[in-house]
């Protein structure tokens, strides 16, 4: 492996993060069958990443492996706790989606993105960084984790 670089994301990176979404969706849906099509992604749901960040003060980090987009994270820095009724209104950082090319997983990619959403939800002022994954994604599992992030709590299902 070369060079990576994690940069902010930019309007040609649209494919490219399309790209990994759809590949994303498409690893998704071995553990939750109830996901769109990967090929139902694309430049509506790109429209929704970004204004997602400019609502929540957030952006869209790329990850490069010799100037190729191998990766992308969506972090959204200001998400309000305000549909929480039983809780005090707090702020939170929320990594919204995390996406490695299968062919550079396991290269410590997405620990790299990781670890720039950590630094841009510190200067934003968030303290503390949410990430949601699926129980059965193991990997992602593993990779949150190993960067810190503990269980908050545990959304049960019961199929009928």
């Amino acid at each position: 492996m070369t060079e990576i670089d994690i940069r902010d994301y930019e309007a040609a990176d649209g494919p490219a993060v399309i790209a990994l979404a759809r590949e994303l969706q498409t690893a998704e849906l071995s553990f939750y069958d109830r996901m769109k099509p990967p090929e139902a992604l694309g430049d509506w749901y790109l429209e929704h990443l970004l204004e997602s960040c400019a609502k929540h003060r957030g952006k869209i980090l790329i990850a490069t492996l010799d100037g190729e987009a191998v990766g992308y994270l969506a972090l959204l820095t200001e998400v309000s706790s305000e549909d929480e009724v039983i809780e005090v209104d707090f702020t939170y950082a929320l990594v919204k989606d995390l996406a490695v090319t299968q062919r550079c997983r396991g290269q410590g990619i997405g620990r790299r993105l990781l670890d720039r959403a950590e630094t841009e939800a510190r200067t934003a002022g968030a303290r503390w960084l949410r990430v949601g994954v699926l129980t059965e994604n193991e990997s992602a599992f593993g990779l949150y984790r190993k960067s810190g992030f503990g269980p908050l709590g545990t959304t049960l299902e019961k199929p009928l």
